[in-house]
């Protein structure tokens, strides 16, 4: 009698207690927002800074957008960053060096990483090799390729992409607005829809959380997995190609962001797959940026930044294990 009054004695305080987890990213994004306008108001709060956040979030706020989605269905996609900077590379020489028409060679780059992106979900699916080792070897193997392009094809370390068309596309602007940043809201705002208004969504949720019931449920669990994989390959190499064009250069080491995984996990995304919402990752992309920009303003030494970061990802590390605790008591 005594333990049954415990246990629903308990009950309500986890389920706010998880909520106030899941929640946490809107509280950390407005409190950054304050704090920076209070630290720097002159150059923190203006709308140039913000669009200056939004445009420093839109290329890695797409990746992870995508690489969210893998992590809903369960798939830890630890290649995504050097299959992205291997599709830039194959860009860059098809554009570059082979003088294709950019459309051509963006086509060619893009069906490299999905490539890639189609031999992490055989490794995963057909060998059943966990996707985490899978993941990492694969982008190891891109990582390679990417040098064996370098040395091939480029010169002191660097490949250069000068031809006129490519940055005034990139620089395009929509109702204002720099064309990464139109992209990236529509990117979410598809996903949204996909994820919580469509079979496949409800699928991919299925796959994450349990995926021999959601086989025998009829889900076709290989779909699914080579979906998520493809897509958030394909997403990282168009990124990566994009962050190219706006510095007329590419390198096997270019990233459009230093910790996808960092950003979903502090959205709410669980480790174990099932669970996580679109939006809260799009904030959670917004917090950092605001975090980078607001450092930067503040002029502190990088190895603040660095330090922020990696504390973000351990207490991210923590919410998840706190919140999957308190879900299964």
């Amino acid at each position: 009698m005594t333990t049954s009054t415990i246990k629903i004695a308990k009950a309500p305080s986890s389920r706010w207690l998880i909520w106030l987890l899941e929640n946490a990213i809107f509280v950390a994004l407005a409190l950054a927002i304050v704090v920076f306008s209070l630290a720097s108001p002159d150059n923190f709060f203006t709308t140039t800074t913000f669009i200056a956040v939004l445009r420093f979030a839109s290329l890695g706020g797409i990746l992870v957008a995508f690489f969210t989605c893998a992590m809903i269905a369960g798939q830890l996609d630890l290649s995504a960053l050097t299959v992205g900077a291997l599709g830039a590379m194959a860009f860059a020489v098809c554009f570059q060096v082979l003088q294709l028409p950019l459309l051509l060679a963006l086509i060619i780059a893009l069906g490299v990483a999905a490539l890639f992106g189609a031999l992490n979900s055989h490794l995963i699916y057909q060998v059943q090799i966990p996707s985490l080792v899978t993941t990492l070897a694969v982008g190891t193997l891109a990582y390679g390729v990417s040098y064996l392009l370098l040395d091939a094809f480029g010169t002191s370390n660097i490949m250069r992409l000068s031809r006129p068309p490519l940055r005034s596309l990139i620089n395009t602007e929509v109702l204002g607005l720099p064309i990464s940043i139109v992209l990236m809201f529509i990117c979410y705002f598809v996903l949204y829809i996909v994820l919580n208004h469509t079979k496949l969504g409800s699928h991919i949720y299925a796959v994450g959380a349990n995926a021999n019931a959601a086989r025998l449920n009829g889900v076709r669990v290989s779909s699914v997995i080579y979906f998520v994989l493809i897509s958030t390959a394909m997403a990282a190499g168009f990124t990566t190609i994009m962050l190219g064009g706006r510095q007329l250069a590419v390198t096997p080491l270019m990233t459009v962001i230093s910790a996808p995984l960092v950003a979903s996990l502090f959205a709410g995304v669980s480790l174990s797959g099932g669970s996580g919402r679109i939006e809260r990752t799009l904030v959670g992309v917004l917090f950092f940026a605001v975090l980078g920009i607001g450092l930067s303003i503040l002029a502190l030494p990088s190895w603040v930044r660095f330090s922020v970061e990696g504390l973000a990802f351990i207490l991210a590390l923590l919410t998840d294990s706190i919140r999957n605790h308190l879900e299964t008591r």
